[in-house]
């Protein structure tokens, strides 16, 4: 069995960052900190065949403050899934 990244499925060598220095809660004092990096991930299940959901769009969430409230210390990922196709369709 594997998984397809849905954000890797849909942007490729885009890297979107999810821990990233632009978000000021990354603690920015602490030293060896290694900011600018993709933490977060959404896995997809694949069979021989393919994915068995299909992934439609993933996106950032949480990239930008809300009223000036920050959410987490870094950005999240949310995905539009679909059923497959069933195989050989």
């Amino acid at each position: 069995m594997a998984y397809r990244d849905a954000w890797e499925s849909i942007h490729g060598n885009d890297p979107g960052l999810t821990f990233d220095a632009a978000n000021p809660l990354t603690a920015e004092d602490e030293p060896g900190l290694d900011r600018g990096r993709h933490i977060d991930y959404l896995l997809v299940r694949c069979t021989d065949h393919g994915p068995t959901l299909g992934i439609a769009d993933c996106r950032l969430t949480f990239a930008a403050p809300v009223g000036g409230v920050w959410a987490s210390d870094h950005f999240g990922l949310v995905a539009d899934l679909a059923a497959a196709p069933p195989a050989g369709a």
